[in-house]
């Protein structure tokens, strides 16, 4: 169907072309096209555009995702906790490119990323990306992370397409 709304607590899988939603508690899987709502996950919520939920012990897969708490794991373009989430902005340069901007979202056990920059060369040549990361967790005020990325890289005059795999 087009539309799901159940207003109780859920085990299975939900399903619908737009919109699902659960009032209380989903255990399974809620795919839909456009929006997953629930008030806490444990399975997946899969959706082309946003998922939100309070809580979740599963999956999140969407463009952007919503959580109250942050939990379990988030992957999209843009992930938003209210509480425990992990937000990093940053500006910098570098040998490729002049100005650089990347934005961070989601939670230190797994986060994404969204980059953008401007060529060092040609103020016309830019890129973009996106990418995913880990803090390893430590008690010291020093931290290790990971970064990869995949970036493509955009230069004036130039209609081939420029992928590039990055990793930090």
């Amino acid at each position: 169907g087009i539309r799901n709304d159940i207003n109780r607590s859920y085990i299975g899988v939900q399903a619908a072309g737009l919109f699902n939603r659960v009032g209380g508690d989903m255990h399974g899987l809620q795919q839909a096209g456009v929006v997953n709502s629930a008030s806490h996950i444990n399975g997946a919520q899969l959706s082309g555009v946003v998922n939100e939920a309070r809580s979740s012990s599963g999956l999140q897969l969407g463009l952007v995702n919503i959580l109250d708490t942050a939990s379990g794991t988030s992957i999209g373009l843009l992930n938003l906790a209210r509480y425990g989430g992990f937000y990093q902005l940053s500006v910098f340069t570098s040998e490729s490119s002049t100005a650089n901007i990347a934005f961070k979202s989601g939670r230190e056990a797994f986060y994404s990323k969204i980059l953008f920059g401007i060529g060092n060369i040609n103020i016309n040549d830019f890129y973009y990306g996106f990418g995913v990361g880990h803090i390893f967790p430590s008690r010291r005020k020093m931290r290790i992370s990971w970064d990869g990325a995949v970036e493509n890289y955009v230069r004036h005059g130039n209609d081939k397409v420029n992928l590039q795999l990055t990793s930090s």
